[in-house]
């Protein structure tokens, strides 16, 4: 077993927590974050068993988008942001500080 940290606990417990939330309001769950001196996309998901099908983005309540922006140059519109990410799935865009406040 690997040993975690206290931050990585938290962390996994605070994804952990989201997604219950996803699955329960049905609503998606994308990061937006910047002010960094690259650009990067992550994501989390269901993971895939072994010789069965994986669940498609549009029924899994684990599939979130983590998404950085530059701040330094070149920074995104966030309106043009939303507009690309709303056109794909039903999304809740929320900061931090909204989501801490979930029991």
């Amino acid at each position: 077993m690997i040993d975690l940290t206290w931050e990585q606990r938290e962390r996994n417990a605070f994804i952990q927590r989201l997604q219950e939330f996803a699955l329960h309001k049905k609503v998606r769950i994308s990061f937006l974050s910047g002010d960094v001196h690259a650009a990067a996309v992550g994501e989390f998901k269901t993971l895939k068993v072994k010789g069965q099908a994986g669940v498609e983005p549009t029924n899994d309540y684990r599939y979130m988008l983590g998404i950085t922006t530059s701040a330094i140059v070149n920074t995104v519109s966030l309106s043009l942001l939303y507009g690309r990410l709303k056109k794909h799935a039903n999304i809740l865009l929320t900061a931090v500080s909204l989501i801490s406040n979930i029991p």
